[in-house]
């Protein structure tokens, strides 16, 4: 959910930022309100995406692995590694369940 507040707060501050030029503007203002709004749409839409591809789906993954180690205790499962930001993280929790299953 966090995501998609991200992307609505920088959907409206582009939109914003156009509309207070719009309106400062002594051109026709409607249009060019509904323009930056349209424009603040499009960015929030761009940002949802590149944070849901970048961060949601392997976040996703790395919560599923979690739940299921939980939930059956298999210490064999690793977390599928990933390049992205929460590459650091992931390898930690292998190494982590790693030397839990060493353990026991």
């Amino acid at each position: 959910m966090r995501i998609w507040s991200i992307c609505i707060m920088l959907g409206l501050l582009a939109g914003l930022g156009g509309g207070i030029v719009a309106v400062i503007d002594p051109a026709p203002a409607w249009i060019a309100i509904a323009a930056h709004a349209l424009v603040g749409v499009a960015v929030a839409a761009l940002a949802a995406m590149l944070l849901k591809t970048r961060f949601g789906s392997p976040l996703d993954h790395f919560a599923a692995t979690l739940l299921k180690t939980y939930e059956d205790g298999d210490l064999s499962r690793r977390a599928a590694t990933t390049s992205g930001p929460l590459a650091e993280c992931i390898e930690h929790y292998n190494r982590l369940i790693a030397s839990f299953q060493g353990i026991v």
